[in-house]
């Protein structure tokens, strides 16, 4: 691109200098040669223009007067290549680029960029809370919206759209109604009595009220001798604009509560809290507890409750194994306890080795289950086929010790023998103690 355009600077610089030398003789005939524009105002090569959404083509031929031997083409990018018509450049809603290049004999004199907008139209739409339906405005760009009519919605009174209906449109809009709720909206408030031979309710009184549309109101809670107000959501609600709403608040006979404790169980059915009439007969819940056997209750449910009670279920612990498998011949250890019963397994040793934990983790208590882990171990020697003989250090052994003591057994086998160069390059010990059930060194040792 940057090439094009020093040639043509090059070219439009060789065309001045063969023009001036040229001048004397030909001056009359040289300036009559270009391109005016007849509307547009060019300043530094471009000009802007904007025009109507209805406008769809521009007439270049109608805008611009050649003289002479000018000529000029007009292109959507500022190599040329994509030329349109200059009787019908075809507009799209929006800016429009176009690059006119002016020439003499084929080579461009003068590059002009014409930007020539399309005013796009711009939906403006009216939202009144979905209860009228506004025309939404198709307008052009820089006009205004017309403000229609109030729209109405039932328990409000319509205040104002929220736009300044001077300001042009510049975009696609969507303006709301505001609205004022009004404070005269009915509602009522019915008050229920429990009966005495069955659960359900009798209204006793209704009391007719007013207040603000769609804000929260809250019954009234009266006393009625020998009942106790029931909360329930319909104490409350949203006081509807069609003045629809109903509270409806309940009082039950007097009750008593059952509550069974599950004691550390998890509740399978049935209910924990029980509210029942006087005489009521409570159902106990299933309560089931992991690594634990129900055995029962802490006291005996009454067939007839008279007071308010409180029922804790009892619980067995069961047994439970843990085994610790210490691998390579040792004894396994099997340890029997109660479920959550506290664990402390000390860490195992081993000759030869160095432990390094469990394959699993060892809970602080008995899990609720038989649990068996294996103890990790790093081995210090490097050990003959038949186990009798140190033949290394492991490099685990080599970075750990600086003073080594050697079992006289590992793995039950009696160490009999320390193998050739058994310890040679291994300057960071300082001391090797050696068992009586060794009797034989190889050579070069400790070397």
């Amino acid at each position: 691109m940057k090439k094009k355009i020093f040639a043509f600077i090059f070219a439009a610089a060789a065309s001045f200098l063969i023009f001036a030398g040229f001048s004397a003789c030909k001056k009359d005939d040289s300036e009559t040669n270009g391109i005016i524009f007849n509307t547009l105002i060019i300043n530094d090569a471009s000009a802007n223009l904007s025009v109507s959404n209805a406008t769809e083509e521009f007439s270049f031929e109608r805008e611009i007067t050649v003289s002479g031997k000018a000529k000029y083409i007009v292109a959507l990018d500022q190599s040329g290549v994509h030329r349109v018509s200059t009787d019908r450049a075809p507009l799209a809603p929006g800016d429009n680029v176009f690059y006119v290049f002016e020439t003499l004999d084929d080579e461009i004199t003068n590059t002009f960029m014409i930007t020539i907008r399309r005013r796009p139209m711009y939906a403006v739409s009216f939202d009144a809370d979905g209860y009228s339906e506004v025309q939404t405005q198709q307008i052009e760009e820089n006009s205004f919206a017309a403000e229609p009519a109030a729209p109405s919605r039932t328990g409000y009174t319509f205040v104002r759209w929220n736009y300044d209906f001077t300001q042009a449109v510049t975009q696609d809009t969507e303006i709301q109604a505001v609205w004022a709720a009004k404070t005269d909206t009915k509602y009522k408030t019915e008050y229920y009595l429990q009966n005495l031979e069955n659960d359900a309710y009798t209204l006793r009184e209704t009391s007719n009220l007013q207040g603000t549309t769609d804000t929260k109101a809250t019954a009234e809670i009266k006393n009625f001798a020998h009942f106790t107000h029931k909360a329930s959501a319909t104490d409350s609600g949203n006081i509807a604009p069609d003045g629809s709403l109903v509270l409806k608040v309940y009082y039950t006979r007097d009750k008593y509560n059952v509550t069974f404790e599950s004691n550390g169980g998890t509740l399978e059915n049935g209910e924990v809290n029980q509210i029942l009439k006087y005489e009521g007969s409570a159902v106990a819940p299933v309560f089931t507890r992991t690594g634990y056997t129900f055995i029962g209750w802490d006291k005996t449910i009454p067939e007839s409750v008279y007071e308010d009670i409180t029922v804790t279920a009892q619980w067995k612990a069961n047994r439970y194994t843990l085994t610790l498998i210490y691998g390579n011949g040792q004894p396994t250890e099997i340890i029997t306890k109660d479920c959550d019963s506290k664990l402390e397994i000390p860490n195992p040793e081993r000759a030869g080795y160095d432990f390094i934990g469990w394959d699993k983790t060892i809970p602080d208590t008995m899990p609720a289950e038989n649990l068996t882990v294996y103890a990790n171990w790093n081995a210090i020697f490097k050990l003959s086929e038949n186990g009798d003989t140190i033949t290394r250090l492991t490099d685990y052994g080599k970075k750990k010790y600086t003073e080594i003591v050697i079992s006289a057994e590992i793995d039950g086998v009696k160490i009999t023998s320390i193998g050739s160069f058994a310890f040679s390059g291994c300057s960071g010990l300082t001391s090797v103690t050696i068992p009586n059930s060794v009797t034989s060194i190889g050579a070069s040792a400790f070397v």
